[in-house]
């Protein structure tokens, strides 16, 4: 879904950017993305957007997963981190909702 939902903002790259940037897909790049793609026209910033976005969240996730792998088995087990994944999602839909329609939506997503 998400590379139906990027394709028209990556048609002007060029190919290598085409094939290399996926790489770099995670739900929080896309959203990201999608929601500055709809601002801003120009190909050349839309591929530098997403590169640095797409890294940014790459390093932040490998940085995370060498953290868990390391020190993950230190962790109490009375401490409960599954509320960061809905978190997440949480922070990157709070800037979409800009109108009635949008809240309602994001509003029936949840309840659902």
């Amino acid at each position: 879904l998400y590379s139906m939902a990027l394709a028209p903002g990556f048609r002007a790259f060029p190919r290598r950017w085409r094939y290399g940037l996926p790489y770099l897909m995670t739900d929080q790049t896309a959203a990201l993305a999608l929601q500055y793609f709809d601002r801003t026209e120009d190909p050349v910033a839309r591929r530098w957007y997403f590169l640095g976005v797409g890294l940014g969240v790459a390093v932040v996730w490998w940085a995370g997963t060498l953290v868990g792998v390391t020190m993950g088995g230190a962790l109490p087990a009375s401490i409960d981190i599954a509320f960061t994944v809905p978190l997440v999602f949480v922070v990157l839909l709070v800037p979409t909702v800009l109108d009635r329609p949008g809240l309602v939506a994001a509003l029936v997503g949840g309840l659902v």
